[in-house]
């Protein structure tokens, strides 16, 4: 595949443009805030980045979501109208658009389960997986907070061995 597209839905979701052999960019979700202070997925500046930034008919592959444990129904509605919205504009410039599960993903990757494991930890193992595969863009995945920027990337790394 000549260019694969990576999304990680969700507010500190973020989306990687992945051209194998050539060259990583990867981006946080674009957001706004409404007048409540509520954030929100920017439609517009997601279609903007993926309309300038990556060629037409590039394959994308989006973590397919579902609703968290003790999550409450505002959330879990959020979060997969979110999703929806990623779904919805990655099939305007997509050649195909796939859904994969993080079972899935994370073990093609190298990412075992570990019973007892947190969040905070499967977060930094996706950002130490990432480093691994993409040395040269280690920059981007330094902070705790850019767990959602190394999965984008891993999911397109995915995408591309498939």
């Amino acid at each position: 595949m000549d260019c694969v597209i990576g999304i990680d839905p969700g507010l500190a979701g973020a989306i990687a443009i992945y051209r194998p052999g050539r060259d990583l960019l990867v981006f946080d979700t674009p957001t706004f805030y409404d007048e409540h202070g509520r954030q929100h997925m920017d439609t517009a500046g997601i279609a903007s980045r993926l309309r300038n930034k990556a060629p037409a008919g590039a394959s994308v592959f989006i973590e397919r979501v579902g609703p968290m444990p003790r999550q409450g129904a505002g959330t879990a509605f959020r979060f997969g109208y979110g999703a929806g919205i990623l779904y919805a504009v990655a099939k305007l410039y997509a050649g195909s658009v796939t859904l994969v599960t993080p079972r899935a993903w994370k073990a093609a990757v190298g990412i075992r389960a570990v019973s007892g494991s947190t969040s905070r930890d499967r977060k930094n193992a996706s950002r130490a997986r990432a480093v691994e595969l993409f040395p040269d863009s280690a920059h981007l995945f330094a902070r705790a907070k850019d767990d959602g920027r190394a999965e984008a990337a891993l999911i397109a790394w995915y995408g591309a061995k498939l």
